[in-house]
């Protein structure tokens, strides 16, 4: 066998594998709420411990808004953010932080390690 049909049969069967260990999407309805039981804190940014209830959704995820802001700590100050937890629809585990600036979410850092519950 040549090393070109070797390369092209290593290939074909990682590209296979790859492929066949994705997950399919839950398609179940997102949880209602979100419980964040502590206070995690991404970079300045410290996100409330309460519940995060669905506010919106689109085609990567579900946007859970806080009980109260999001606080950055900055020179100045306390500086107030409206925000919340970002629940990826593929993979339910993954939970992101978002914060609206300049008009838009931004998505920030990781909470998939933060004491949470799913409520419904």
């Amino acid at each position: 066998m040549s090393l070109r049909t070797l390369l092209f049969s290593l290939l074909a069967a990682l590209l296979l594998t790859s492929c066949a260990s994705s997950r399919p999407p839950d398609r179940s309805p997102p949880p209602a709420a979100i419980e964040l039981r502590d206070e995690p804190q991404i970079s300045t940014f410290h996100f409330p411990r309460g519940i995060y209830s669905l506010g919106d959704t689109d085609d990567t995820g579900y946007y859970y808004s806080a009980p109260r802001s999001v606080i950055k700590h900055a020179f100045p100050g306390s500086i107030p953010y409206k925000g919340g937890i970002f629940l990826d629809r593929k993979d339910r585990t993954r939970l992101r932080a978002y914060v609206i600036w300049a008009g838009g979410r931004t998505k920030i850092g990781n909470l998939s390690r933060a004491d949470y519950e799913f409520r419904d």
